[in-house]
């Protein structure tokens, strides 16, 4: 019905969205560029509505979501939006050009490029900068943003890439923005009171307690705790009221930049809300173990406590399903409100890596039924009725493959190791397992849930789908820090995979109402957003080509990892036991010179995965002229180790190795060579790359080995 969907002030309906982008690791690079075509999109789309031959509707934003990856870029939206034509900045009349191989883009937001594309790191080794530099471990005392604000001491090195590199990150990417003034205009493709929802895991849990008949209590413990901001003024559309934040009493931690210092205080220890807001930020994305965990220096308010009728909560656990009349808050003790309630933060996505849902309960219309109690009603889904609609970005929607596992492969998942090296996996994959909230995204008849994933193709060619279509793809998303080229890849294929989304998938029936069409006699489906024929956003973004890594920039690269595990493990065994025997032998094993190091077994262990995943995918500048099957063949020689091996057992390999069930053993179905030839391909290979005869195989049958 005409009624059920919302109108700006001007009367003109209004199509909502909610954006939820999920974590991602470096394809947080992917991200980056799908969001920033989307916006401006959007900003082309509403200039022209209402005008002659353009759109009789506007679409507008009312609720962000992200974890990890994704709730790094949540929060470089609304501040990259607050710096969008200051200072010089790139404007939506004069977007920076983007030249690549391949053709040429172009982009606004400035900030969220350069913090992914440009800023964040592996290793520079002219600048010596990056997530192997020494900062942590050369200045024990410097701070991160977030001890800072806590008013903690330095804790020093505590991940095992650099912390210190996020933050010069975070800081550059949102320093220096002026506060608003009340001439400044907001944005009318955002709601006036923009909710922002960032997943974080905290170590220290928030605390329910629920009493059962006999006056018996049963505790929960909450690991899931969601930093809940609502940015006010930063939108100039309508405020588009959530029901169901009003229902939970959630106002957000409120942020207006029209009252506020100027700069901004984003990069500041003592800038209250929007200094949260950027700890919030690094704290969504700390992936446990590499990288530092965040202090949050929060109120139980912040954690969805309340203490009485007229307190309001601003984020927190809330459990988005349940109904807030009946559902216990969490309990901070008798004195709550004088309390602080920090917690320890780790990466979001490990317990909610899609938060698809934050941003679709935000945007549910509603009312109270008979009873008084809130009745959120659902989105409607169909392209004739459709208003309101979730769309989710996903660098990585595929996920495993069923496998039976026989008894010698069960029995290798028994270890202490195998469970150690699994576990991270294991809780991701189930914190991804929300059947009923993302199915429906895949289905071409609903149109309130939409999905960009990656795709790369040209000429009616599919290349990749997923982590195969992405150059960050490797090495379970860690690889696109490894080199620039292979995140600027990734942020112009998100602009050409959401250019080509708006233009097929994202749209409607004619017949919509929300559409304002009626008595058109348009037949074909309707795009939501439309930049219009005459934008600088209509050319087709042409294919980059596929980039590849210099070795030179490869080798120094894992020398800097040598050098930093060297120096951090001196420093975790210094904590441990720093005096007497037990200290001798660790530092020993450690670091001893002979090559037989704990440390050197592990850095030929990195060496190896990185060096067999970017030639497996040809992202190894010194191997981009092999065949597919001679890739296969170094890379099954590769994970031998130091293990010589002959043509005929390498070709038993792989063969197995495309067989296998499990992902991360698999090899590409390619056509091998025969032995006789395998043999002298990797004769050849002694004088160009790192194969290597051993001297035991000179007479007989020769055996090779990849020496790293």
């Amino acid at each position: 019905m005409e009624s059920d969907f919302d109108r700006d002030a001007e009367g003109t309906p209004v199509f909502v969205i909610g954006l939820t982008m999920a974590g991602a690791i470096s394809a947080g690079a992917y991200t980056a560029g799908v969001v920033d075509y989307l916006m401006r999109a959007m900003h082309a789309h509403n200039k022209r509505a209402g005008t002659p031959g353009g759109p009789k509707h506007k679409v507008m934003v009312k609720a962000i979501s992200g974890a990890s990856a994704g709730g790094i870029c949540a929060g470089l939206i609304a501040t990259n939006l607050l710096a969008v034509g200051r200072n010089g900045a790139p404007d939506w009349d004069t977007p920076q050009p983007l030249p690549y191989p391949g053709g040429e883009t172009k982009l606004v937001l400035d900030r969220i490029y350069k913090a992914w594309v440009q800023d964040i790191k592996m290793w520079d080794e002219g600048s010596k900068t990056g997530l192997l530099a020494m900062e942590d471990l050369d200045d024990a005392d410097r701070k991160t943003l977030d001890q800072e604000a806590a008013g903690l001491e330095a804790a020093g090195a505590i991940s095992a890439l650099n912390g210190h590199h996020l933050d010069d990150v975070a800081k550059a990417a949102v320093g220096g923005i002026p506060a608003w003034t009340a001439s400044d205009a907001g944005y009318d493709f955002l709601s006036s009171e923009l909710e922002l929802f960032l997943t974080t895991t905290a170590i220290n849990p928030t605390v329910y307690e629920v009493t059962f008949g006999g006056n018996a209590p049963f505790k929960m413990s909450q690991h899931g705790i969601v930093r809940h901001f609502c940015v006010e003024g930063l939108g100039s559309g309508p405020q588009l009221p959530s029901p169901w934040l009003v229902s939970w009493r959630d106002t957000g931690i409120r942020l207006n930049p029209r009252n506020a210092p100027s700069p901004l205080p984003l990069d500041s220890a003592n800038g209250g809300g929007w200094t949260k807001l950027t700890v919030s930020s690094l704290a969504t994305g700390a992936f446990p173990m590499a990288l530092a965990p965040r202090v949050i220096d929060t109120t139980p308010w912040e954690m969805g406590g309340l203490g009485g009728p007229d307190r309001t909560s601003q984020g927190g656990a809330l459990p988005y399903d349940l109904d807030a009349r009946y559902t216990a808050r969490p309990y901070f003790g008798l004195n709550a409100v004088e309390t602080r309630a920090p917690y320890v933060a780790l990466d979001g996505g490990a317990v909610d890596n899609e938060p698809f849902a934050y941003a679709r309960y935000a945007i549910r219309k509603g009312g109270p039924d008979a009873s008084g109690a809130l009745q959120l009603d659902p989105n409607p889904r169909t392209a004739k009725e459709a208003h309101r609609a979730v769309l989710m970005v996903d660098p990585f929607p595929e996920g495993d493959t069923f496998s039976v596992l026989d008894p010698p492969r069960l029995l290798k998942m028994l270890g202490i190791a195998a469970v150690g090296k699994r576990l991270q996996k294991t809780l991701v994959g189930q914190a991804r397992f929300k059947p009923a909230e993302l199915l429906q995204a895949q289905d071409p008849e609903v149109h309130s849930r939409f999905m960009i994933t990656p795709r790369r193709g040209s000429d009616g060619r599919t290349d990749g789908i997923g982590a195969g279509a992405i150059s960050c793809g490797l090495l379970g998303g860690f690889g696109g820090f490894l080199d620039e080229s292979f995140r600027k890849h990734d942020f112009v294929l998100g602009q050409r995979n959401c250019q080509w989304f708006l233009k097929r998938h994202f749209v409607l029936d004619p017949e919509n109402a929300v559409l304002g069409m009626s008595g058109s006699s348009a037949t074909e489906p309707v795009r939501i957003i439309d930049p219009g024929p005459d934008s600088d956003l209509t050319p087709e973004i042409h294919l980059h080509e596929w980039p590849q890594m210099a070795g030179s920039g490869f080798d120094a690269m894992v020398a800097q990892l040598d050098t930093r595990l060297k120096k951090l493990g001196k420093v975790e065994i210094d904590k441990l036991s720093s005096k007497g025997a037990m200290g001798f032998v660790l530092k020993t094993a450690w670091s001893n010179f002979t090559g037989l190091s704990l440390r050197s077994m592990l850095v030929d262990t990195a060496n190896r995965a990185m060096m067999a995943d970017l030639i497996l995918r040809n992202q190894h500048a010194d191997y981009a002229a092999y065949s597919d099957a001679e890739r296969v063949l170094l890379v099954g020689l590769i994970r031998q180790g130091d293990t010589p091996i002959s043509a005929a057992d390498l070709e038993s390999y792989v063969v197995n190795a495309q067989s296998s069930e499990e992902l991360d053993a698999q090899l590409p179905q390619v056509e091998l060579p025969k032995p006789p030839d395998i043999e002298f391909f990797l004769k050849r290979q002694e004088k160009k790359t790192p194969v290597t005869r051993s001297l035991k195989s000179m007479f007989g049958t020769p055996k090779f080995y990849f020496k790293v």
